[in-house]
């Protein structure tokens, strides 16, 4: 009941603050076993179980994630969906050490917010996309593309 939850929860910004940071700590924890530690692998053949574990999350907690992204203000959400970004912009600044024009860093964090935007994007506007597994294989040739081009990196 409402009277149950509000036991434990002083408001319902709290509930929603920490239904965000469980499922933000999931997705932290799918990416960290989707990534080899960074010992000179390459991060291409990671990048699919990484967005199949992602999309396969997405699919699964959708409707939940939806009323989140949604119907709540997110600057309730902001800081938990910051700290876990900032943890993997750090996941993929270790694999992205080599660059040669010290950018690691900006590729990153555009590499999280795109596939963040795009797996927020179709749980709200598209989530029939979550289904198909174009969408999965799209945002994979999208981060092996950024990542993983050394043309592009000049």
């Amino acid at each position: 009941s409402a009277a149950t939850l509000y036991r434990y929860f002083p408001h319902l910004r709290a509930i929603v603050a920490e239904l965000a940071r469980r499922r933000e700590t999931r997705l932290l924890e799918l990416a960290e076993a989707a990534l080899p530690p960074s010992d000179g692998r390459p991060l291409a053949p990671s990048l699919g179980p990484l967005v199949e574990a992602l999309c396969a999350r997405s699919r699964e907690d959708r409707r939940a994630r939806r009323a989140v992204l949604a119907e709540v203000p997110q600057a309730w959400n902001r800081a938990v969906t910051d700290e876990v970004d900032a943890a993997l912009v750090m996941l993929a600044e270790r694999h992205l050490a080599e660059r040669p024009d010290g950018r690691e860093g900006a590729s990153a964090r555009v590499a999280v917010a795109a596939l963040r935007h795009g797996l927020e994007s179709a749980i709200v506007t598209r989530p029939e996309l979550l289904e198909d597994p174009r969408f999965g294989e799209e945002l994979r040739a999208l981060l092996a593309r950024y990542l993983l081009q050394r043309e592009a990196w000049g």
